[in-house]
């Protein structure tokens, strides 16, 4: 038989261990609740700034379909400078310090079927960038004509967006203004 006394000592023992253990345990709890809200808080502001991140982003739709437009009518009225005005606003974007441009790139059906895409794209960014270098040079103040002889190198692009438009690949491209060198 255990006595009384000695139950008494085993609930005292208990409760002496209770006591002892049960601040880790709060704090435990009051750490993990803790480190939940802080996970709930930051995942909350990184939502807040995806959206205020695709509210201040560039509408590439926009800007493709009015840049290509232009780039079109100046193919046709070279030396029209309102066109050109018109041209270097809608495709500078002041926020990121880069000029949009729309290269095309027409299937050449007389190439192997293989290479006609690669073909095409080389073709489309080609075109990008002699854009780019028109639009660095009309940046800078010249009277340079669409058309005019020119050159230069753009150390960094990247292409935004892609469309086919029947068998002409269409892609407009960013390169930020201090990448690009006219000759």
């Amino acid at each position: 038989p255990v006595n009384i006394e000695s139950k008494e000592n085993i609930m005292k023992q208990i409760t002496a261990a209770i006591l002892v253990i049960l601040p880790f345990m709060l704090l435990c709890k009051e750490e993990k609740d803790r480190t939940k809200t802080e996970r709930i808080t930051k995942a909350q502001t990184g939502t807040e700034n995806s959206l205020n991140t695709a509210a201040t982003r560039l509408d590439t739709a926009e800007v493709f379909q009015t840049v290509l437009a232009l780039e079109d009518s100046l193919r046709k009225e070279r030396g029209n400078t309102d066109l050109i005005a018109r041209l270097l606003k809608a495709s500078y974007d002041s926020s990121s310090g880069s000029f949009y441009t729309v290269g095309k790139g027409v299937k050449n059906p007389k190439l192997p079927q293989a290479a006609q895409q690669q073909a095409q794209e080389r073709s489309a960014q080609l075109d990008a960038k002699r854009w780019t270098l028109y639009l660095k040079r009309w940046h800078t103040g010249s009277s340079t004509s669409f058309g005019d002889s020119i050159g230069g190198e753009i150390t960094y692009s990247m292409i935004v967006d892609e469309k086919m438009n029947n068998d002409t690949l269409l892609q407009l491209v960013q390169a930020p203004v201090g990448s690009v060198v006219v000759d």
